[in-house]
């Protein structure tokens, strides 16, 4: 969360997604059910 400019929504859905995903959850997967632009944010 340091140094990045998104709002504090995105950062709790991804926490969610994170804790309740069975076997984990990549960045890849992530990123679109967040609405990040990149890959490297998500």
């Amino acid at each position: 969360m340091h140094r990045t400019h998104l709002p504090l929504s995105p950062w709790f859905i991804a926490a969610y997604l994170v804790a309740t995903h069975s076997n984990g959850i990549s960045a890849l997967q992530l990123q679109p059910k967040i609405g990040l632009g990149s890959c490297k944010s998500a």
